[in-house]
């Protein structure tokens, strides 16, 4: 009886060790810009959908957004701490204007967005 005991304890332990793994890969996947309302290829301002993948990933621990299409910028997106954007091998942004495209911020999601940690500016070339 306590052989039957042991087995299945450990039986257990390995199925909560599996479900904490697969459980951890599940929290990492990328989030697609697309499930924030983005469309790869048209002429259309795709800035608030990516905005909205990154602060969903910042939100949820995930930190990898990935735009695998064609996308329109006409204003600035901020990268949060912990977020990384993954670009697919045929991926392109187009930017609309003179504005700087990617500001950086350090610290906690917040509506103010008061703490700043430092911004880079990227202009389109003339």
């Amino acid at each position: 009886m306590k052989i039957v005991i042991i087995v299945l304890a450990i039986l257990l332990m390995n199925g909560l060790v599996i479900y904490m793994i697969n459980s951890d890969k599940a929290s990492t996947a990328p989030i697609t810009v697309e499930a924030y309302g983005a469309e790869s290829g048209d002429d259309t301002d795709d800035r608030e959908a990516i905005q909205a993948a990154i602060e969903a990933g910042a939100e949820n621990g995930s930190g990898v957004v990935s735009l695998t299409g064609d996308y329109v910028l006409e204003s600035s997106i901020t990268i949060r701490e912990g977020v990384e954007l993954a670009f697919g091998p045929k991926s392109r942004v187009r930017v609309r204007g003179d504005f700087p495209v990617i500001g950086m911020e350090k610290g906690p999601v917040s509506k103010e967005r008061s703490f700043s940690w430092r911004t880079r500016t990227f202009r389109r070339r003339s």
